[in-house]
């Protein structure tokens, strides 16, 4: 409610530090997805999502630019986000949706080969919802693995807590008798 209302006292003050915002929260996602891990997971993810989300729009008779504007909208990450808005443009050309896609370097190889098979077999939707299984799958993986590598580290972890602690009491239970003794 405060914010709202500073929003409409203060409309310049809001489009100032929109762009600053869209531009960090772009640079942001960038930065993850050049992470090893992280990077990996979150490719996986939006990939996933984007096939999932359009081939099920596409699926229930959505027109393509609409599904693609409407998934583009689904996606969490900007660089994803601005790939599938660049993909609108080029469809409206005239361009297959996977020549753009492909072109910008985010779309792991295989969902746009499996894309590309869709468009020439006229079953866009059955591959891409193929592709959001593969890389939900892919994801599900990755996830494990690391649960299963954090969990000796948090298990050491604890016992390094518990021995800190330990050490600590019986450090003052020995200055206390110590102390008695004198």
């Amino acid at each position: 409610m405060i914010s709202a209302s500073l929003d409409e006292r203060c409309p310049p003050l809001r489009s100032v530090t929109a762009p600053a915002d869209a531009r960090l929260r772009a640079r942001l996602d960038r930065f993850v997805l050049r992470l090893p891990v992280a990077g990996r997971l979150v490719t996986a993810h939006e990939t996933a999502r984007f096939a999932r989300t359009f081939a099920t729009m596409s699926r229930n008779g959505v027109p393509i630019l609409d599904a693609l504007r409407l998934t583009g909208g689904v996606l969490r990450n900007r660089v994803f986000s601005s790939a599938i808005a660049a993909a609108t443009e080029s469809v409206k050309s005239g361009s297959r949706l996977s020549e753009p896609l492909l072109r910008s370097g985010i779309f792991p190889e295989l969902s746009m080969r499996l894309l590309s098979i869709g468009e020439q077999t006229g079953q866009v939707d059955t591959m891409l919802l193929r592709v959001a299984v593969v890389f939900e799958a892919a994801m599900q993986r990755q996830m494990l693995r690391i649960l299963t590598l954090l969990t000796p580290l948090l298990t050491l972890l604890i016992g390094g807590t518990v021995g800190a602690l330990i050490l600590t009491v019986m450090n003052a239970i020995l200055s206390v008798n110590e102390l008695a003794g004198q």
